[in-house]
């Protein structure tokens, strides 16, 4: 089994295809506005997106979004803070290995 059995590029940020994000209980996104990314998350892909769609302090900051699911739980990204942020940011730690062997 692929270590990322679906995912969607660059979704615009509309009611189809919130709807569309797969139900699963492992994953990560990333939040985009314009091409330019704003945010990285992981977990329930569905609920995670739809919870940054309605908040009132994050709605407005982006407008497409690419989602990853995984193949296996044990797999959930461990996240560790990035050396260039504040302390309180964190990103997957193989987040760019996996978007460029999607790209090969």
């Amino acid at each position: 089994m692929p270590l990322v059995p679906r995912y969607g590029e660059m979704w615009a940020r509309n009611t189809e295809n919130l709807k569309a994000i797969p139900k699963t209980e492992c994953g990560f996104y990333i939040l985009y506005d314009g091409s330019m990314p704003v945010y990285v998350g992981k977990g329930k892909l569905r609920s995670r997106i739809k919870r940054a769609h309605r908040s009132p302090k994050t709605n407005k900051y982006w407008d497409h979004f690419t989602w990853f699911e995984l193949s296996n739980a044990r797999l959930e990204l461990a996240a560790k803070p990035h050396p260039d942020r504040p302390a309180g940011v964190k990103t997957p730690l193989f987040l760019g290995a996996l978007l460029s062997s999607l790209k090969a």
